[in-house]
């Protein structure tokens, strides 16, 4: 993403997070699956600005938690005659459900950094950007992600999955910002509810 809303050369850094969700598998042959979830996800990030500036340092830092419901369609293809090590490819569709926007900063002196900046923060939604928010939201022009996602996993003991996958955004969700698409990396542990253990 190219998100820089003070034009100071703001850093992006990516934040974790816990996703929660149900899937299931429809069987296509041997060695071919569908698969799809519905996941609670929160995508976030942290934007940080430290610049100089004659005898002080410009500090600003802003947390945003997007907030999603992700369904995510894939094929899968199992390996082995156990079944028990798999890839996934396919895409997604998210569904944002707004969010916590948190913003901090202010001025400090190098030789004094046990300082209080000023704290400020409003929620996400989902509409043109006005020309002044007291509330300190923040702004998308689109509620729908859509992406592309791969990975794989494995299947242990027949009964805990461990899954790894990487998505990325396909849709700009702010024409404002500039280059503002989701990019998501993924761990997931998850048990199969079936009555049979995994073939």
């Amino acid at each position: 993403m190219a998100y820089d809303p003070l034009g100071q050369g703001a850093k992006v850094r990516p934040s974790s997070s816990v996703t929660v969700g149900l899937g299931g598998e429809v069987h296509l042959s041997r060695l071919f699956d569908l698969y799809i979830e519905c996941d609670y996800v929160s995508r976030n990030f942290r934007l940080e600005v430290d610049n100089k500036r004659a005898n002080s340092i410009f500090h600003y830092a802003q947390k945003v938690k997007h907030k999603y419901v992700d369904v995510p369609v894939m094929v899968r293809r199992y390996f082995g005659e156990s079944r028990s090590f798999y890839v996934n490819v396919g895409g997604y569709v998210g569904f944002g459900l707004g969010g916590i926007n948190k913003v901090e900063g202010g001025f400090y002196n190098p030789s004094n950094p046990d300082v209080e900046f000023t704290e400020y923060g409003g929620t996400i939604k989902y509409e043109p950007d006005p020309l002044w928010d007291p509330e300190y939201d923040l702004y998308y022009s689109r509620k729908v992600d859509l992406g592309v996602v791969a990975g794989g996993g494995a299947v242990f003991a027949k009964f805990l999955v461990v899954d790894f996958r990487y998505g990325i955004g396909l849709v700009d969700i702010d024409d404002d910002k500039g280059g503002f698409k989701n990019m998501v990396l993924q761990v997931a542990l998850s048990v199969p509810l079936t009555l049979n253990p995994i073939e």
